[in-house]
């Protein structure tokens, strides 16, 4: 589940435009693969992943906890 977080933590990301542009592309991949469902829940999205797209999601899930910090990620 990706939660956006209100404590104090920077609220930009960090990464460079470049980068930006890639991790964008590779988060709709992922999304476009038809193996990641997406369901609203209160406060964020709920993000469920058929097992061959778990890893990916799990890589951009820890690529984003290092440059989007205000950003809350609950793995379960």
């Amino acid at each position: 589940m990706m939660r956006s977080a209100h404590k104090s933590r920077p609220g930009a990301c960090t990464l460079s435009a470049n980068d930006l542009r890639d991790r964008s592309a590779a988060w709709q991949d992922l999304l476009d693969s038809g193996q990641v469902q997406r369901t609203a829940v209160p406060g964020g999205i709920r993000l469920q992943a058929l097992p061959p797209a778990t890893k990916v999601l799990m890589e951009l899930i820890d690529l984003e906890r290092d440059c989007c910090a205000w950003i809350d990620f609950e793995v379960g």
